[in-house]
């Protein structure tokens, strides 16, 4: 209730520009809770706009950082896709089938877990992570 006291007055501003399509940023932090667990974060945006974030602790204790960002990829993937999903549907609705013009795009800032998910690799120390944890999805 605290948090909502203080944070009453906050407000959340919508850029009226177009935009192409949807973004989602995706971060994870390794082992930051005291049973092992990491956190996973993303935003999604439209455009210059902020329309959804989610932050929570991940469900699995994970070895390293990289398998720790592959887990919150994994995790949180699914949330900018259902905000495409209902833009592309608000559009259908409305009569205008070219609403979102561009491919869904994510940004993950951990090189090893890019990689991985791209290439279907990643380094030696990671190769007791399964290929194909995370999918690429078909445009």
């Amino acid at each position: 209730m605290g948090y909502l006291k203080f944070t009453r007055e906050w407000t959340r501003s919508f850029d009226k520009s177009e935009f192409e399509r949807v973004v989602t940023y995706v971060d994870a932090s390794f082992a930051v809770h005291s049973d092992g667990k990491g956190q996973s974060a993303c935003a999604v945006m439209l455009g210059n706009t902020l329309v959804h974030e989610v932050c929570r602790k991940q469900k699995i204790v994970t070895k390293i950082s990289t398998e720790a960002e592959l887990a919150a990829l994994a995790d949180l993937l699914i949330e900018g896709e259902l905000v495409e999903d209902f833009i592309m549907e608000l559009g259908h609705l409305m009569g205008n089938t070219d609403f979102v013009t561009d491919v869904h795009l994510v940004y993950q800032d951990n090189k090893s877990t890019f990689v991985m998910v791209t290439t279907g690799g990643g380094m030696p120390r990671t190769k007791y992570m399964k290929e194909g944890r995370v999918r690429k999805r078909a445009s």
